[in-house]
């Protein structure tokens, strides 16, 4: 019995000192003092079992003698009271019967055995005793054990939520980590289409800032900003951009629950069961603004994204699909690397819109929202979509929209179905106050719910369409080239027709100073002629005489001979003057020719380039 409480006093100490020991073998330790608490159970189990047997042994044994003896003491009495009757004494020096002495005997041997059960039934005692007391000791160790295993378990679960939120931030950071690999290593846009589209763009730009401001002969600073400046840029920019360039495009804010998503499903299928809704999870559109347009894929929606340099690269699907916000607070500085997903897919109700999915206003990330105002601002209009139970507008989303917003506003309340028409008209009385007290204004506040046909929202939109045109720049461009060339031509017949009336100026300037020699010549003539040289005789001198009746018209000759130099030099000046202008319309159309020339090629060169853009 010694043997077995020291066995389990060890076992104890064991549990105890496995128990107390903390280190990095934790689980190996849980199972090592799970198994020494099982053992010593056990062991404690076996003694309180043999404890058991052994009352029930003592028991039996005790009722079996206690049994012999009353019945030894019946016969006994009896055998005393049939001898009394026969006057016999039995006593303890008298003899007596054989069978009397073997019962006396067998009374005596049963009574030594009770005295060495009654002995081993106290050393039994005792050692219950004992052994209970080793219980106790040992239950206080077990229970000291099981505090320090709950302490140790508390522990563990401590350690082991923080290794689960460490190995959540470490999962995270090694998708952040991925998630970026991809984006740098996401290679450039390369179909051959779009390469011929963007070098017919990028040529369009170097003849309009190259040949035809060099053919303009005068421009004004507010001609030369608005054709070959920003606008120009913008345009090449746009252009592009194949999911906004030639379509009306329309981006959607809107607060958490606004029932954004479910407007922008209703505008992508018209209410046509037939056409395929938004083939991804919403949580990618969320987080960063991501245009949906139309494509060509059938069954495979194309993915790509636009850096902040108007690069357009592209990315696979489970890339996209990975973007969420929780990544994206994990990733600092992700506006330096994207400014906008583009998805397309195959929908015929994109082929004239193009529908921008942003995050809204209502995040307290900045950089969310300066991703959102910036590229909203490359639409057409602004769709904001506002929940009619929600009482008035954002102030920071208002605040925003009054900083940077320079684009169409329109308003949707929507679920207009879960309020009474009086509630619906006091909710857009306080969303126009609210704006208008900012200095906001809105083009149309649209109400709207799930059972009203989708056209309450298309028509407005329809109408952006209409009044913006679909290539303004391009329309105004063509315009001011045509009549730049309209006026080249002007000049040039203008030049033309000069040339021709200097060049008969200059004719007759000409035969003026002809006719004015002839005449100058008549009057020297003349006037030679009126004088006579008379040689004096044998006794005169000699000398040239007039006559007295010719002496007037010798005067005439003589005064228009003086006037004629004057009268040369005039008709040399007007001669002169003539021909430097026909020189100049000569030049002119010269010029006015190369530039009518030059303008009509850039028209021809241009519209056959942005026919290539267009198909």
């Amino acid at each position: 019995m010694t043997n077995v409480v020291i066995a389990l006093i060890a076992l104890i100490v064991g549990f105890a000192v496995a128990y107390s020991i903390k280190g990095g073998k934790g689980r190996k330790r849980d199972r090592e003092n799970e198994l020494h608490k099982q053992q010593v159970e056990q062991k404690i189990s076996e003694g309180v079992e043999r404890e058991r047997i052994l009352k029930e042994k003592y028991a039996q044994l005790e009722t079996a003698t206690k049994s012999q003896v009353d019945e030894l003491t019946r016969r006994i009495e009896k055998l005393n009271a049939d001898a009394k009757k026969s006057q016999i004494v039995i006593s303890s020096d008298c003899e007596v019967p054989e069978t009397t002495s073997k019962l006396m005997k067998k009374i005596k041997d049963l009574e030594e055995e009770v005295d060495e059960y009654s002995d081993d039934l106290a050393s039994l005692k005792k050692k219950l005793a004992s052994a209970k007391e080793e219980n106790s000791t040992l239950n206080s160790s077990i229970t000291q054990a099981q505090a320090e295993n709950s302490k140790l378990k508390n522990e563990l679960g401590t350690l082991t939520s923080a290794l689960s939120e460490k190995a959540k931030a470490l999962e995270l950071t090694n998708a952040s980590i991925e998630f970026i690999q991809k984006i740098l290593s996401a290679p450039e846009v390369s179909d051959e289409d779009i390469q011929d589209r963007y070098s017919a763009i990028d040529e369009i730009v170097s003849i309009v800032r190259g040949e035809l401001l060099n053919n303009i002969e005068e421009i004004t600073e507010d001609d030369k900003e608005k054709y070959f400046g920003a606008p120009l840029t913008k345009w090449s920019i746009i252009s592009k951009k194949q999911w906004i360039s030639g379509k009306t495009s329309i981006a959607l804010v809107g607060d958490f629950s606004a029932g954004k998503t479910s407007i922008v499903n209703r505008i992508l299928s018209q209410d046509n069961p037939n056409v395929p809704l938004l083939p991804v999870n919403t949580q990618a559109t969320t987080a960063i603004p991501t245009y949906i347009s139309g494509g060509a894929a059938v069954n495979n929606a194309s993915y790509q994204f636009v850096t902040p340099n108007d690069e357009l690269k592209r990315i696979d699907e489970e890339t996209f699909k990975k973007v969420s916000k929780q990544l994206l607070d994990n990733i600092k500085g992700v506006s330096s690397l994207i400014k906008y997903f583009v998805m397309s897919y195959a929908n015929p109700n994109l082929k004239d819109i193009s529908i921008l999915d942003t995050p809204g206003f209502s995040s307290n990330d900045n950089e969310d929202a300066k991703r959102t105002i910036e590229v909203i601002n490359e639409c057409d209009a602004l769709l904001w979509v506002h929940d009619v139970n929600v009482s008035t507008l954002n102030k920071t989303s208002v605040d925003l929209i009054k900083k940077h917003l320079n684009k169409p506003l329109y308003i949707i309340i929507n679920k207009v179905d879960t309020k009474s028409p009086k509630e619906v008209e006091q909710t857009e009385a306080k969303i126009r106050k609210t704006l208008s007290d900012e200095g906001i204004k809105v083009v149309q506040v649209i109400r709207f719910s799930r059972d009203m046909s989708i056209d309450t929202i298309m028509t407005p939109i329809l109408t952006v369409g209409g009044s913006r045109g679909k290539d303004s720049y391009w329309a105004s461009l063509m315009g001011y080239i045509r009549r730049q060339y309209t006026d080249t031509k002007k000049e040039l017949g203008k030049c033309k027709s000069e040339a021709k009336q200097y060049e008969r100026k200059h004719g007759d300037c000409t035969n003026e100073f002809i006719d004015a020699m002839k005449e100058l010549q008549r009057n020297c003539e003349d006037a030679n002629n009126l004088i006579r040289y008379n040689d004096g005789g044998w006794f005169g001198s000699k000398r040239f005489e007039l006559s007295p009746e010719n002496y007037d018209k010798f005067l005439v000759h003589l005064n228009n001979v003086f006037n004629s130099p004057e009268k040369l030099a005039n008709i040399y000046d007007r001669s002169n003057e003539a021909q430097d202008a026909h020189t100049r319309a000569t030049l002119g159309i010269e010029i006015y020719g190369i530039l009518s020339r030059t303008a009509e090629s850039i028209i021809q060169r241009l519209t056959a380039l942005h026919k290539r853009i267009e198909q």
